[in-house]
């Protein structure tokens, strides 16, 4: 087995500077009655703020520091989301509470390339989430998380590359009672490896069972089970602002953030998201809400990024946003796409986002579907719908005969044309049927048209206040373009037009 151990050293603070665009002094501040300085970010240090320090000489140093007061309940739930997001690596994943993840990685490293490749992945999506972790892996998972306590990034694979490595870390380290590490000090076991030298009998009596449990769990001399991570069925996070946001296009760095967070809880769910809600709460007031659905179902960071820019960018606050909440309403059962043989042509996925784009982009009514409607008119034929991904049936798109047709001797068709059944119809019908004039009995547009096949009858209509009676021919201009045209009584009509 192979453990990676994730922790967040700087997690109280994470939760405010990642939905920060721009860096700006930021301090986290703990207790009531006399607050101090919990933790401070680099901007907030370099202009002289530590840790521990009086919140009121914070401000003296610092007057326009930022400063936030540190949420337990907050880190707990920002630890649960992150471990939804690394469900995308493997589905072992373990808290580590209060600031750590575990992750069992043996099964996963062919499908990402490997260790180098996998942890390389693991920093560049963390970077994205706006979080700084310490990265370790071991072949145990305690191993792995004192490791990563200690700020070491190092990648032992073997029992003794593990060994070697524990026994230098220090024994405060380890996750004991204050009186057994101070007893540890006191006799001189500075060190793992100091631990381990001593008689395990005596060490047991003086310090309790607990400490050899740890140290052999560690050094994977006894087994270590760990309680896996259960997802929740839905994504629901919320995102504190460091400052207020005045304007719509300013929350984009922070959704962000929180859409990076569901592409990871929704691939590892093989799921992609058909509707969502974005919530801006305000100080004031009822939170602005904005829901929207998507045409197929997508965990693509970029395409659910975009379709928010759109909407945001048609947005006017009514009041400054102090924080933004995402949630998901509607998943789907998603299968991994297949890569083509040859990247760079359209792919149905791609057809589809691009719908999307242009309905938040024209509003969701300027771009429809269309559905066949029964009725033989072909003005009526079609209805507009929601866009939709069409279920491939038997025969779709063919073009069958209708029958023979009411004229097989029609004197208006060239030599060679088809006298009798349907015909091809056109991608493109006119608003309204035009007018054509004829010269002895033949129809003219852009010159004399020449029939290639028809009639095609359709009568139909009769029951409504639009009756019609018409004989349908694919005819040619003299420049050789196509075109639908009909007849109707003694009158001939131009009704479509072929690409």
């Amino acid at each position: 087995m192979l453990w990676l151990a994730l922790r967040f050293p700087t997690l109280p603070l994470d939760l405010w500077s990642r939905s920060a665009a721009t860096p700006t002094p930021l301090a986290v501040s703990e207790g009531t009655a006399r607050p101090r300085i919990a933790a401070c970010n680099l901007d907030a240090s370099l202009a002289g703020i530590r840790p521990g320090m009086a919140l009121a000489a914070a401000w003296a140093v610092l007057p326009g520091l930022v400063v936030r007061p540190r949420d337990a309940a907050a880190e707990t739930r920002a630890l649960e989301q992150l471990a939804g997001w690394a469900g995308r690596y493997t589905p072992e994943v373990s808290l580590q509470t209060p600031d750590g993840l575990l992750l069992q990685l043996a099964q996963s490293l062919n499908l990402f390339g490997g260790l180098d490749a996998l942890l390389r992945e693991v920093r560049n999506d963390l970077a994205a989430l706006g979080y700084f972790a310490v990265a370790a892996t071991a072949p145990t998972p305690h191993g792995a998380w004192l490791l990563a306590r200690a700020g070491q990034e190092s990648t032992p694979t073997t029992a003794a590359e593990l060994a070697a490595s524990l026994r230098t870390l220090p024994a405060a380290l380890l996750e004991q009672p204050a009186a057994v590490l101070n007893l540890l000090e006191k006799i001189g076991a500075t060190t793992l490896g100091d631990c381990r030298a001593l008689p395990r009998d005596g060490l047991a009596r003086r310090a309790g069972p607990g400490l050899l449990d740890e140290l052999d769990r560690a050094f994977g001399d006894k087994a270590d089970p760990r309680p896996y991570y259960a997802p929740p069925s839905r994504y629901a996070a919320r995102l504190e602002l460091p400052f207020e946001a005045e304007y719509a296009e300013a929350l984009l760095f922070a959704a962000r953030r929180l859409l990076t967070e569901l592409a990871g809880f929704l691939e590892s769910r093989c799921a992609g998201v058909r509707r969502l809600r974005l919530g801006l709460s305000h100080r004031d007031g009822d939170p602005t809400e904005l829901v929207w659905g998507l045409i197929a179902p997508s965990r693509d960071l970029n395409h659910l990024t975009g379709l928010l820019q759109e909407r945001l960018g048609q947005l006017e606050l009514a009041a400054p946003v102090q924080a933004i909440a995402l949630e998901t309403l509607e998943l789907q059962t998603m299968a991994s796409a297949n890569r083509p043989l040859f990247d760079g042509g359209p792919t149905e996925e791609g057809r589809w986002q691009l719908i999307e784009r242009l309905r938040e982009r024209l509003g969701r009514h300027a771009v429809a579907g269309l559905a066949p409607h029964a009725d033989h008119r072909p003005e009526r034929a079609w209805r507009t719908k929601e866009p939709s991904i069409p279920s491939p049936t038997k025969g779709a798109g063919e073009i069958k005969d209708s029958g023979p047709g009411l004229s097989t001797r029609n004197p208006l068709l060239v030599a060679g044309a088809a006298p009798t059944g349907a015909t091809p119809r056109p991608a493109w019908l006119l608003p309204a049927p035009q007018a054509l004039t004829q010269t002895a009995g033949r129809p003219h547009w852009q010159g004399p048209l020449a029939l290639l096949a028809g009639p095609e009858r359709i009568e139909a209509g009769w029951w409504d206040e639009a009756p019609a009676a018409r004989d349908y021919y694919l005819a040619q201009t003299p420049a050789g373009s196509r075109v639908w045209v009909y007849r109707e009584g003694d009158d001939w009509f131009l009704h479509g037009l072929f690409a």
